[in-house]
């Protein structure tokens, strides 16, 4: 089994070791990783999963203090989650930048099922909930009353970041998801079991690169078809 690898730095770029991987003719887009701004629930530390909040006062003050930072990327397209918090982050972003925005289903957040809106503190004391089980081994213990497993999840992950990085081969792109999606996907570009999933939480919401390496491994590893139509263009100003 793969060791766990400190290798998060929220504020500046994934640092990982490099793939040996046979290079693709097409260079996947530069990509950025990034949570979506606060919600009333993230505020009061509750999970929501698939509720589907729109961002709180405080959160769209958030996305447009980070706007400087988005800037600064470089990027040039954002991709985000369907949901409402994660795309009300990226209208922020585009607007203020002049940035086209693209979401995809593929980016929702995990569905959390009985522990949605309940306090992350509660369910860590409430040995009967499994939650401190469940984020010391995902892929191991269910989450009762969710829609998916775990690995389905990380699996269309995987795929929206394909997707993203060979539809605009050679671009730089700013992904928005969420804490736990993201996390998923961080294990999947290392090459990590789900028992470093609790590593790659992040609570900020600034961007961070992901390695160039990693990303051409993960598009490698299903080939150049694996890009498709699941990620389509909206208004910057569309809140849907």
């Amino acid at each position: 089994m793969a060791a766990c690898e400190a290798t998060m730095d929220s504020r500046s770029s994934v640092r990982v070791a490099q793939l040996k991987q046979p290079k693709m003719e097409h260079c996947p887009a530069k990509i950025y990783l990034a949570r979506h701004c606060k919600t009333v629930w993230n505020l009061e530390n509750r999970l929501q999963g698939t509720v589907d909040l729109p961002l709180a006062k405080t959160g769209l003050e958030e996305a447009r203090s980070n706007v400087a930072a988005v800037r600064n990327l470089g990027v040039n397209r954002i991709v985000s989650s369907t949901a409402r918090r994660a795309s009300e982050t990226a209208q922020v972003y585009g607007e203020s930048l002049g940035l086209r925005i693209y979401k995809t289903l593929r980016l929702r957040e995990l569905d959390h099922g009985d522990w949605e809106g309940r306090k992350v503190n509660e369910l860590l004391l409430d040995q009967r909930s499994g939650y401190a089980k469940w984020l010391s081994d995902p892929g191991y213990i269910p989450i009762p009353g969710s829609s998916e497993t775990v690995q389905a999840a990380q699996r269309r992950a995987e795929e929206a970041i394909r997707a993203a990085a060979l539809s605009f081969n050679g671009g730089s792109l700013l992904i928005i998801g969420h804490k736990h999606i993201n996390a998923l996907l961080m294990c999947a570009l290392l090459e990590e079991p789900l028992t470093c999933f609790a590593n790659h939480i992040v609570e900020d919401t600034l961007p961070y690169l992901l390695a160039a390496d990693a990303v051409e491994a993960l598009c490698f590893r299903s080939g150049p078809d694996a890009a498709d139509s699941a990620i389509s263009p909206i208004r910057s100003g569309d809140k849907s």
